[in-house]
């Protein structure tokens, strides 16, 4: 967890992987530590929050399911006294916290949706980007002054077909057309 982030919520008595802890939710991102030593096993930002599922009220398991945009899950058992209200408690918040990381996540699908789509803007991207050579930050703030700059209202001019050539020479000007 990181240690900027102002404590929200912690519920002790949260299971995961048969394993006793405590669940963390702070302002920035969601954490569990393993009863046992106390230490932090799962740690992540909200933006990279998918969904979060519930199980039924009547079912014997409370227990809340976060999805991962990358696919991974993470599956929370919850083993006190109020694990219903706990729980409750923890899907309230999320939910609350989830929706104002949801501009956050909508701008990542899109640019994630761009790489996929231009395979040479993903090449460039692995190339500075992997690197080390710029950040993510600087890589898309670039795209997008790129970007509004092709918005700026003043449309480009066409130039010659390329099937026009004009060759210069000695004598003065003179034009050759090819098809």
């Amino acid at each position: 967890m990181e240690e900027g982030g102002s404590a929200l919520l912690r519920v002790p008595g949260v299971r995961h992987k048969k394993q006793d802890g405590t669940l963390h939710l702070t302002s920035s991102e969601i954490g569990w530590s393993e009863e046992s030593s106390g230490l932090v096993q799962i740690s992540f930002p909200y933006h990279l929050i998918k969904c979060q599922r519930v199980s039924a009220e009547s079912s014997s398991k409370v227990q809340l399911q976060l999805i991962l945009h990358n696919g991974a899950s993470y599956n929370f058992h919850f083993t006190g006294d109020s694990a219903r209200q706990e729980r409750n408690q923890v899907k309230e918040l999320l939910q609350r916290l989830l929706s104002g990381h949801a501009v956050a996540n909508s701008e990542l699908q899109a640019k994630s949706s761009l790489l996929r789509r231009d395979s040479s803007l993903h090449q460039l991207y692995k190339d500075l980007v992997g690197r080390g050579i710029i950040t993510p930050e600087e890589f898309w703030a670039n795209r997008l002054n790129k970007e509004q700059d092709g918005k700026s209202g003043e449309k480009q001019l066409s130039g010659l077909p390329s099937a026009f050539l004009v060759w210069y020479g000695m004598e003065g000007i003179s034009t050759h057309m090819h098809t």
